[in-house]
């Protein structure tokens, strides 16, 4: 057999075989349906906003509603008392209303053919600052810290949730000329917490690695403290503070639902999992029946104090 002949044999057979080898396989692709998600948080210093879309699917990318279609009506302790109205984009609202402490409020949401959903939150009790206690430490490098010891009192009458929010407002500094200017700024801070505080312990028995924060919150419960008082110890650094007249400092503390930290706990979970074809899959807790979400609560209190340089 001549070369070409067999280099043409050899051609086709090994077509033939991977021909044969060859088999179609149909894949039926499932249609996640679509479902209503109601994200939201009351309270009583507020009037009520939530905000109303759908969830993702591979067929379609919008997740808005058309707000023609979708009917939000909100109960007050099982009893019906109006319909929220279109704001703006996927906010419903109803201006002028405030939920009240130890209220249960329910939504009832439904839009089109999607399936109808319902969630509820009680308003908890405002959380209590008791003291502030606050000393400045003078560092190097234009650099003062601000530390801050916060007393709090628990009802101990069940497990609670809080959350600790920190606000700076100073003069904007002009940092090529070294000079505070007349325009103020203001922004979130993260507290650098205590080792010694029981608040940093009681971090530490949540097994995460800092503290659990989402937003421009931080989130604790009462754990290590459940009806007594404690002090929440930590740490601020201030920067170039020798060129500012004062700094002020919004400190709120918050009681928040149940259904709140749970949510922000396992999501803070599925971010330290994601992207790990390893680890074992983390849901996000919500409360929406029949739909996705949350609908969470909370109540609190602000204190402000000024810090001027002596």
């Amino acid at each position: 057999m001549s070369s070409n002949k067999l280099f043409i044999f050899s051609f086709l057979f090994i077509g033939m075989l991977f021909q044969s080898c060859e088999k179609q396989i149909l894949l039926d692709i499932v249609e996640n349906e679509s479902k209503i998600v109601v994200i939201g948080e009351f309270n009583p210093d507020s009037s009520i906003v939530v905000s109303i879309s759908k969830s993702f699917s591979h067929n379609f990318l919008k997740c808005s509603l058309p707000p023609d279609d979708v009917v939000v009506k909100l109960y007050e302790n099982g009893q019906y008392t109006s319909e929220l109205s279109h704001l703006r984009n996927s906010y419903f609202g109803l201006e002028g209303f405030y939920p009240v402490v130890g209220n249960t409020y329910q939504l009832v949401v439904s839009s089109g053919e999607l399936p109808p959903v319902s969630c509820e939150t009680m308003i908890p009790k405002p959380a209590q600052i008791l003291a502030l206690d606050t000393s400045m430490n003078w560092r190097r490098n234009y650099r003062t810290e601000l530390s801050l010891r916060l007393t709090m009192a628990d009802s101990g009458e069940e497990e609670n949730y809080y959350a600790l929010m920190l606000y700076q407002s100073h003069q904007q500094i002009d940092y090529e000329h070294d000079i505070a200017m007349d325009s103020l700024v203001r922004y979130v801070r993260y507290a650098n917490l205590e080792g010694g505080s029981e608040f940093s312990e009681h971090i530490s028995v949540l097994d995460v690695d800092d503290d659990i924060r989402f937003g421009d919150k931080l989130f604790f419960s009462d754990l290590l403290f459940n009806g007594r008082q404690t002090e929440l110890e930590f740490s601020l650094d201030i920067h170039s503070f020798d060129l500012l007249d004062s700094v002020m400092l919004d400190i709120s503390l918050f009681e928040i639902s149940k259904s709140y930290y749970l949510f922000v706990d396992s999501y803070n979970d599925y971010l330290q999992t994601r992207g790990n074809p390893f680890a074992e899959q983390v849901q996000v807790f919500g409360n929406v029946e029949e739909g996705l979400g949350l609908l969470a609560s909370s109540a609190g209190s602000t204190h402000r104090i000024v810090i001027k340089k002596e």
